[in-house]
């Protein structure tokens, strides 16, 4: 079960920093870095197979700090523009919702 209180304040936290240096949040989020088989077999840390090998992000990192729902997705999203460009971040539309219900 996600924290979806945390996750808000995260997603408020990552927002803000936005504002004062989008471009090298940015480039932080971009970064992925492989990993071995134990974190990839952590419960809540998302990670990605790539290359037959796994690698893991920020966001991974810090939706797996919140927690995930039952489908296995983080609360946390990143938004991008047509063009690929972070916009900032939001949470999940079934984190709002769940957010909403407390």
């Amino acid at each position: 079960m996600a924290d979806v209180e945390l996750a808000s304040d995260v997603v408020d936290f990552l927002n803000d920093l936005v504002e004062v240096d989008g471009e090298a949040v940015e480039k932080l989020f971009e970064c992925h870095v492989p990993c071995n088989k134990g974190l990839a077999d952590h419960p809540t840390v998302q990670v990605a197979k790539q290359h037959g090998g796994w690698k893991v992000g920020m966001l991974g990192l810090l939706n797996g700090l919140v927690g995930k729902n039952e489908a296995g997705y983080g609360p946390i999203e990143m938004m991008t523009s047509n063009g690929g460009v972070m916009r900032g971040f939001r949470l999940a539309p079934w984190a709002e919702e769940q957010r909403r219900e407390l």
